[in-house]
């Protein structure tokens, strides 16, 4: 899992001595795994967190953890608060897309203030095929294809090989901290149908069908600049 994390931050051509990474860190396994393994191979980091305060005083823990973990190591730790419940009976939009939208543009105000080479985030190999499997059901256009990019814009996801699975067993090999969220076992929301309900069946019929699927979207990335010119999407 090391090397999957190593050799995927090298091709993203970071270096340790002269970028900094501004890493989005939530509190969950993800996102905590990915900060620990940043810090632990000596890439300069700093963290940003946002509290959408939607479970009271369980994202306030979230919170904590992240702010904790932090000044443990002498971090540097950016917070927003944001009100999404008011933000949403305001504007009749949905939780998930403003809790996305603040936190995108929290992360590239962030990155131009304090000029880091790169925002990471913990997306990992089960999202990337949640992702594509959200797309085709959405009618996807030729870039929904690769699920989500490895790198875009100032945007590097440097677990997008490794498994959940992995990380779990690096989070408990290495005592890393971090909080659960409960929503996330709610399949009301389409990805979690799609992760609980969803994969789970297509593994039954077929155990390669994962790997299949993440093995589709790696070869969609690696197809998508030869065919860009020829391809027209709506």
């Amino acid at each position: 899992m090391r090397n999957k994390f190593l050799s995927a931050v090298e091709g993203f051509g970071v270096s340790k001595s002269d970028t900094s990474i501004l890493v989005a860190v939530s509190g969950g396994l993800d996102s905590m795994v990915l900060v620990t393994l940043l810090h632990e191979n000596g890439y300069q980091i700093s963290a940003a967190h946002c509290n959408y305060q939607l479970r009271g005083a369980e994202s306030d823990a979230d919170e904590e953890l992240v702010r904790s973990w932090c000044e443990e190591r002498e971090i540097s730790f950016h917070v927003k608060n944001v009100e999404t419940q008011k933000l949403a009976d305001q504007t009749n939009r949905s939780i998930q897309m403003i809790a996305r939208d603040e936190r995108y543009s929290f992360f590239d105000s962030l990155r131009k203030e304090h000029g880091y080479g790169f925002t990471a985030l913990a997306h990992h190999a089960n999202d990337r095929v949640e992702s594509l499997l959200i797309n085709v059901l959405r009618g996807t256009g030729f870039h929904g294809l690769q699920g989500m990019p490895s790198k875009r814009e100032g945007i590097i996801r440097p677990l997008i090989r490794v498994t959940k699975k992995e990380l779990r067993d690096y989070a408990a090999e290495s005592s890393v901290p971090f909080r659960d969220d409960a929503s996330n076992l709610e399949t009301y929301y389409q990805r979690n149908w799609l992760r609980l309900r969803l994969i789970p069946m297509l593994q039954h019929s077929d155990a390669k069908a994962f790997d299949q699927l993440l093995k589709f979207c790696e070869r969609a990335q690696a197809e998508i600049p030869n065919y860009e010119g020829f391809v027209t999407e709506s």
